[in-house]
């Protein structure tokens, strides 16, 4: 019968799979919610696009110049 390692930090048998998140966890999580973050200024822009038309009273073509630089 094939023993199982013992843990370093305590006295139980060592898992396979930890259970306590790792820090790269949270590294992948910061980015992705960064993406969501800059990829949906881009889309939320053509939700206020008409209300800057209205009170600037600017053509479609130069209210949209802010969404090209995005």
């Amino acid at each position: 019968m094939r023993k199982e390692p013992e843990c370093q930090r305590c006295t139980t048998k060592a898992h396979p799979q930890s259970t306590r998140p790792s820090n790269l966890r949270y590294l992948v999580l910061a980015c992705g919610a960064l993406n969501c973050i800059a990829c949906g200024t881009c889309y939320l822009y053509g939700v206020f696009q008409p209300y800057i038309m209205d009170y600037f009273s600017a053509t479609s073509a130069t209210a949209s110049t802010p969404y090209t630089l995005l």
